[in-house]
């Protein structure tokens, strides 16, 4: 993890960089976590009464594992969805990763007299390697705000800020792989053993993400004091717009992927999922890829608009009277457009006879 800080300016101008660097390797095999992140700030104040602050945000985020979990290396038990056992030995008399068990003995004998069979050996320390997910996630955030002093007490905010990221999420579980490899064999057509019904190469499932928002606020503040401080008011008044959107769109899995090439087969995937080819395959149920993803999308546009004030007035420190409203353009209290104006609003008051004579 590094580390790099950089401060300095002056009375009119201040600003602030800092950068990190984090890159780790877990304690399971074939795991990192790697980040990036960068903010940078400034403060400019040309005038006394005019003041400006800008800054930048950016993150990125790379983290790779095993598809696989390292609970698979001990919960023990074929329920749990390993093949371990507590006396499995997963490393030869030299320390070398070795084969362990992993069928059961009427699938290799199905697999031994039939042919074009792939491989079924299962080195569950090799296999790591072969079968992996990554996550990227990039972030890029703009702010800025200026604040102007009118008059005694009185001062206007401007300000808002920009947003949007990229996540992407991969999983590519290769052609040598146990699962794809037993697979491949498990749907192959007994009718014609040279056509199968998952196609040979590797696997791949990704999504990606795309979020975005925008917030602008505009607010107008003012305190003063009357009479030598008899009179004491406080208020305030805005608006704010804002806008988020997500963008979600999740491929249909593609088999026989030609990592090289690009290149992938394409699969009647309904079918597949829904069994259709089972009577036809070696092994009609069992799979250990019973199912590919078909794929979905999702878009999501959030819109809001408001207006608010709130102001207290308070007299000799004993009485005071303050009072809050809001405006909202939104959807919360319902689809209907009746309600979209529908203000929330409030008045207090009080009394302090601790104050009193």
């Amino acid at each position: 993890q590094h580390n790099v800080s950089l401060s300095g300016g002056t009375e009119e101008n201040r600003y602030n960089i800092a950068f990190n660097l984090y890159d780790a390797k877990e304690h399971f095999l074939h795991t990192s976590e790697n980040s990036l992140k960068l903010d940078m700030k400034n403060e400019w104040k040309p005038y006394k009464w005019l003041k400006i602050n800008t800054s930048v945000n950016i993150k990125y985020d790379r983290n790779k594992e095993p598809t696989a979990s390292p609970e698979t290396f001990w919960n023990w038990g074929h329920d749990e969805g390993t093949y371990m056992q507590p006396y499995t030995a997963i490393v030869d008399d030299q320390g070398r990763p070795t084969d362990i068990w992993g069928l059961s003995t009427y699938k290799i004998n199905k697999y031994e007299s039939t042919p074009g069979m792939k491989a079924w050996n299962y080195n569950p320390i090799e296999d790591l390697g072969q079968d992996n997910q990554s996550t990227t996630d990039f972030q890029v955030r703009l702010s800025g705000s200026i604040h102007l002093d009118i008059w005694k007490g009185l001062n206007l905010e401007v300000g808002g800020n920009w947003q949007r990221g990229n996540t992407q999420w991969k999983q590519v579980r290769g052609a040598d792989c146990f699962d794809v490899r037993t697979t491949y064999n498990d749907a192959t057509s007994v009718s014609n053993p040279a056509e199968h019904y998952f196609p040979d190469g590797a696997l791949i499932n990704e999504s990606r993400d795309i979020n975005e928002n925008w917030t602008v606020r505009t607010q107008l503040n003012f305190r003063h004091d009357f009479d030598g401080g008899k009179h004491h008011i406080t208020a305030l008044a805005g608006n704010e717009v804002r806008r988020q959107t997500y963008d979600n769109n999740t491929m249909a899995s593609r088999a026989g992927y030609n990592e090289q090439a690009g290149t992938f087969t394409p699969v009647n995937i309904k079918d597949y999922n829904a069994r259709k080819y089972n009577s036809d395959m070696l092994m009609e149920g069992n799979r250990a890829i019973s199912s590919l993803e078909e794929g979905s999308y999702a878009y999501r546009d959030n819109r809001f608009v408001s207006w608010y004030g709130n102001g207290s007035y308070e007299y000799d420190n004993r009485f005071i009277v303050s009072g809050s409203i809001r405006l909202d353009l939104t959807n919360f209290f319902g689809t209907d457009p009746k309600y979209r104006y529908r203000p929330l609003w409030s008045v207090g008051g009080t009394w302090k006879l601790s104050n009193e004579k």
